[in-house]
C-alpha cells in the first residue's frame, strides 16, 4: 500500500510538526504541504478540492480509499491501516470470485 497526504500545512517544519503529533511516523507513504508544487499536481490530478486529503493506493497504484482523512479523525494510524488492508483483501477477493464466475 501507498499512502499519500495532502495537507493544509503552509510549509515544510509546520508538515512535520503535524506528522510528528498527529501519526507519530506510523504509515510512512507521502506527504506534501499545501504550497509544495507537487500538492498542485496531485490535487489536479486526484481531482481533489479539499484538503487535508489522505488517499491510499494499492502496489498497482489503484485508489483503495481517498477518505483515510475522515479514518484517521477516527481511528489511530495501525488502526487504519488494518481498514484498509481489509479493504484491499476484500477487492481481491471479490475479483478473485469475478474470474472463477467467468470461467
Amino acid at each position: 500500500m501507498e499512502f499519500i497526504y495532502i495537507g493544509n500545512e503552509q510549509s515544510q517544519e509546520e508538515l512535520v510538526a503535524f506528522i510528528d503529533k498527529h501519526l507519530g511516523g506510523t504509515l510512512g507513504g507521502y506527504y506534501f504541504a499545501f504550497n509544495e508544487e507537487q500538492s498542485f499536481q496531485l490535487r489536479a490530478e486526484l481531482k481533489a478540492d479539499c484538503v487535508p486529503l489522505v488517499v491510499v493506493l494499492d502496489q498497482n497504484l489503484e485508489v483503495i480509499t481517498r477518505d483515510g482523512a475522515a479514518d484517521l479523525m477516527h481511528f489511530s494510524p495501525i488502526a487504519c491501516r488494518n481498514l484498509w488492508i481489509q479493504i484491499l483483501k476484500s477487492r481481491v477477493e471479490e475479483q478473485k470470485r469475478e474470474t472463477e464466475d467467468k470461467q
